[in-house]
């Protein structure tokens, strides 16, 4: 018996001092990103459980201090998040990272709004997964957004993602024959029966993949059409958090000198910090920002 309380007393200790170290699910996370142009804060989403504890473990551990912003385009975003960026080496510059790789968090509600914090991954690999990167984050700018300039872009979205899927289809070694009927057809220069046949694929292709028009919410163009941002981007990135306080000092990094490509002609040096909701003064707007407040 007096084992088992000792059990229970060393297990309630341990998970006292656990709780302690760490930050508990009810205390958002905010992180600040000091850098010379000034200071950015950006709190972290619940909604994004393993992106956002995975950035604050690698922040704790200045993981991400002297590293440096490596990519800057103009219009659309910043990033960094590289270890590479502390060497001398420019040219391994994006290529650094803690060797893993998380699985996507995606929610129609969070988007590419102006000051989202978003998990980097390779464009083109790991594409149904979005599997996102370990480290590496950038920050979105974009711009403004009518409702008619959304539509066509949800257009052609659907479009894109149908055709990717339409040469997945065809790729496959079951679908040969079709895929020589096409060439034939091509070659024939018979464009109206391509079209039927190609026609027939698409819906093929729709209904075999589950695939759906995208769409943007009401509350998506509201956001859009006032802060602006990169809807073109929703979907397909894990976005763990918003900029809140240092929308200035985005800019002025924005804005930085850059070489080849997006290289910032001077290093754009950070340092992270964690702290809790009420540990640091925070504008009083700042819940605007969550994604349940949208």
């Amino acid at each position: 018996m007096r084992i088992i309380k000792l059990s229970l007393t060393l297990l309630f200790l341990f998970g006292l001092v656990s709780a302690c170290d760490g930050l508990s699910e009810e205390e958002n996370p905010i992180v600040v990103m000091h850098t010379e142009m000034g200071d950015m804060t950006f709190i972290l989403f619940d909604e994004t459980e393993k992106h956002r504890e995975n950035f604050v473990k690698l922040a704790k551990e200045g993981f991400y201090d002297k590293t440096s912003f490596h990519r800057i385009i103009s219009g659309e975003m910043v990033q960094g998040g590289d270890p590479n960026t502390k060497d001398e080496d420019r040219f391994n510059d994006g290529m650094g990272g803690p060797g893993y790789k998380l699985p996507a968090e995606i929610f129609p509600e969070i988007i590419h709004r102006k000051g989202a914090l978003v998990s980097a991954r390779i464009i083109g690999k790991d594409r149904e997964e979005k599997l996102a990167h370990g480290s590496q984050f950038f920050i979105v700018y974009g711009k403004k957004w009518d409702n008619n300039k959304l539509d066509s872009l949800a257009t052609a979205r659907t479009r894109e993602q149908q055709d990717y899927y339409i040469a997945k289809f065809l790729g496959d070694s079951v679908n040969t024959e079709i895929r020589d009927r096409l060439i034939e057809l091509s070659n024939n220069r018979n464009a109206s029966r391509f079209k039927s046949v190609t026609d027939s694929i698409r819906e093929e292709v729709i209904s075999q993949y589950d695939l759906k028009p995208i769409k943007y919410s009401t509350e998506a163009r509201t956001v859009y059409e006032t802060y602006g941002g990169m809807p073109e981007w929703d979907g397909d990135f894990t976005i763990f958090g918003q900029l809140i306080d240092g929308f200035d000092t985005f800019e002025k990094i924005m804005n930085a000198k850059t070489g080849p490509n997006g290289k910032p002609e001077e290093d754009l040096v950070i340092s992270v910090e964690v702290f809790n909701e009420n540990e640091i003064a925070l504008p009083e707007n700042y819940k605007e920002y969550l994604p349940n407040e949208n």
